[in-house]
């Protein structure tokens, strides 16, 4: 959706209510005028004017939401999933302190990337379970016990794994 679809809808719901309350009030008080930031209004005209917009406004945000296309700008959001998913890993894999563990995670990541980019699946799922083999065989040597050692993994690889697109 575009981000100004919802501006103008709000827009147009907030002049669509106006309209409404300008018409409720006066029109109980039988004005034939509304003076509104000293200037006088047929009461009729302005209420017209000011629901026919809000209803013109609402329309459009509609009819630019189904006939424009859209496509979001994917490098910054996938920089801001990047970004939050390498601070959620940092966090996850802090225990671990291995130099060999760390300097293999910064290879798995470029080599991960480079055959997601080329749509290997096969390789990406053999860099999977080769990651989650290390991340078990470290953690085992730290003395985790085996139920700690299978939520760790099974985190790190929710964060790993790309997620279903709806």
């Amino acid at each position: 959706m575009h981000s100004i679809v919802p501006i103008i809808m709000a827009l147009g719901a907030i002049a669509f209510f106006t309209g409404l309350f300008v018409l409720g009030r006066f029109g109980m008080q039988q004005a034939k005028e509304v003076k509104i930031l000293g200037k006088e209004y047929k009461l009729w005209l302005f209420t017209i004017t000011t629901i026919g917009s809000g209803v013109f406004l609402i329309m459009l945000s509609v009819l630019i939401h189904q006939h424009v296309p859209y496509t979001p700008d994917t490098d910054q959001t996938q920089l801001h999933q990047a970004g939050k998913s390498d601070f959620e890993l940092e966090l996850i894999l802090s225990g671990i302190k291995s130099d060999a563990m760390t300097s293999y995670l910064k290879q798995f990541q470029q080599e991960y990337q480079n055959a997601s980019r080329n749509g290997d699946k096969s390789t990406t799922e053999l860099l999977l379970l080769e990651l989650q083999f290390r991340l078990r065989s470290e953690l085992e040597e730290q003395g985790y016990d085996p139920v700690q050692i299978e939520k760790e993994v099974s985190r790190v690889m929710a964060l790993l794994q790309p997620k279903p697109k709806k």
